[in-house]
């Protein structure tokens, strides 16, 4: 039982007293957590009763080595009220870094782009911000440049580079529009795949050149990718039928498929943390692919009966990686708790 958690299910029971949940899509129990608070609420709500059962097998505590902390924020579509941005990014001023994997902004217009420097200059003063461009950061249509120095995606990439250069990390940029940023025994590998008319069109196959080379040359002890858009075979709302959202999609995975132990962070889909199945995904050679959902309110499939308001409330991840243990949890952002569904631990 954690006061700041938010709730793991919520079913009905039958007629006989029993009803049942089973927890699914390979979530962890936190280790703080030793019973299972059970609360029963009658038909018309006029009484309650609680009951305490203990956690057969509790989790054990993070092994005792250093860490690196990164808040992800995804699809934040900042338009002209800044407020829940300001919000999201202040959860990460105590980070390592912050990881946006795409639609910063609502239009990609100059004057978003500007508030949102400004945002993080303000919410997350000393902590590195690392983005990729979403659909939703290049207009729709391409906009005249009328002068030089008027902000768009590529400006505010280059300046968020420079920025986390002079706070320590080593970020170097690639011609393709691809980047990397190293920060102590992690490294951060931006691709960059939208374009105007809300496409996701890898400029040729240069960037996926480069990723394969750079994965294959780093050193880092952990790499996290980040990509607006995730692969088809790892997005929580996928059908069977669902045409890949990446022009090059199976290119990407195949590039996925010859590594280990590669962090794949994406966005877009704004879907709900509490699915079912679940937004994060390790497969069988150790790589962790991690929907991170949206700060604002997400998509929620009727799955199950009875689902609670807060499990569609917008909601940041926090990655805590040591050596030998990565832990993934999602924290609501209107109530600062710990999302229970979204927490993960995978050891390494």
């Amino acid at each position: 039982m954690l006061p700041d958690w938010t709730p793991i299910a919520c079913f009905p029971i039958g007629p006989n007293g029993i009803g049942s949940y089973q927890m699914t899509g390979g979530r962890a129990v936190p280790a703080e957590a030793t019973h299972l608070l059970m609360r029963a609420v009658s038909a018309d709500l006029a009484s309650a009763g609680e009951v305490l059962v203990p956690i057969p097998m509790a989790g054990s505590p993070p092994a005792e080595e250093p860490a690196q902390r990164f808040l992800v924020l995804s699809d934040l579509h900042l338009s002209s009220k800044p407020w829940q941005i300001r919000k999201a990014l202040s959860l990460g001023k105590d980070c390592d870094g912050i990881l946006i994997p795409g639609d910063i902004t609502n239009d990609g217009t100059p004057e978003q782009f500007a508030l949102f420097w400004q945002c993080v200059t303000e919410a997350a003063p000393r902590t590195p911000v690392f983005t990729v461009s979403g659909n939703h950061d290049y207009p729709v249509f391409p906009l005249p440049q009328i002068q030089e120095g008027t902000w768009d995606y590529p400006a505010l990439q280059q300046k968020l580079l420079d920025r986390a250069g002079i706070l320590g990390c080593i970020c170097s940029t690639d011609c393709s529009g691809a980047y990397a940023a190293v920060l102590g025994n992690t490294e951060i590998l931006g691709l960059n795949a939208a374009t105007h008319w809300r496409r996701f069109r890898f400029p040729e196959s240069a960037q996926l050149e480069w990723l394969a080379g750079r994965l294959k040359d780093s050193r880092a002890t952990h790499r996290i990718i980040l990509c607006h858009a995730p692969l088809a075979t790892h997005r929580p709302n996928r059908g069977a039928k669902d045409p890949p959202y990446l022009n090059r999609n199976q290119t990407l995975q195949q590039i996925m498929d010859s590594q280990k132990n590669v962090l794949f962070l994406s966005g877009h889909t704004h879907f709900s943390l509490n699915c079912q199945t679940g937004c994060v995904e390790r497969d069988k050679v150790g790589n962790l692919y991690i929907n991170a959902g949206s700060i604002h309110p997400t998509t929620l499939k009727p799955e199950e009966p009875l689902q609670p308001s807060c499990w569609v409330e917008g909601n940041a991840v926090e990655l805590f990686i040591q050596q030998t243990e990565i832990t993934v949890t999602g924290i609501s952002i209107p109530s600062g708790k710990r999302i229970s569904r979204g927490y993960y631990r995978f050891k390494i």
